[in-house]
C-alpha cells in the first residue's frame, strides 16, 4: 500500500471529500490505479473498523465495494461539456442571426446603402 496515497485520501475523506472524488483526483494526478485502489480499500477498512468491527460481507457486497471503488476511473457524465457547449452553440446562432440580418437589410435597402457609403467617405 502507497502511505502517499493512503495519507491523502484519509485526510480528504475526513474533509468531506467523497472517496471516487479523491481517488479520480490521484488518478488525474498520474498515480497509477492499482495503488489507489489499494489505499482505498485499506482506508474502507480502517473506517469499518472505528465504527465497531469489520462486518462479514456477502459476495455481493464485496462485488458492490469493489465497484464503487473502481468508477472513479471512468469519464464524467459530460453535463457540464454539454452545457459550455449549448451555450457557445446558442452564442454562435447569435451571432449568425445578427449577421444574416444585417445582410437581408443591405440586399434590401442595397440602393440606399450605397449612396449613405458614397456620402460618408466624400
Amino acid at each position: 500500500m502507497n502511505e502517499e496515497i493512503f495519507g491523502g485520501l484519509k485526510t480528504a475523506v475526513e474533509r468531506g471529500e467523497t472517496l471516487q472524488q479523491v481517488m479520480m483526483s490521484f488518478y488525474n494526478a498520474g498515480y497509477k490505479k492499482e495503488d489507489i485502489e489499494e489505499s482505498a480499500r485499506a482506508l474502507q477498512v480502517q473506517i469499518m473498523q472505528k465504527k465497531g468491527g469489520v462486518p462479514i460481507k456477502t459476495s455481493q457486497e464485496k462485488e458492490m465495494s469493489k465497484q464503487v471503488v473502481s468508477k472513479y476511473e471512468q469519464k464524467p457524465s459530460g453535463s457540464a461539456i454539454k452545457k459550455s457547449q449549448k451555450i457557445l452553440l446558442i452564442f454562435l446562432f447569435f451571432i449568425l442571426f445578427i449577421l444574416l440580418g444585417g445582410l437581408s437589410i443591405l440586399l434590401i435597402f442595397k440602393d440606399e446603402s450605397i449612396s449613405f457609403l458614397k456620402n460618408l467617405f466624400n
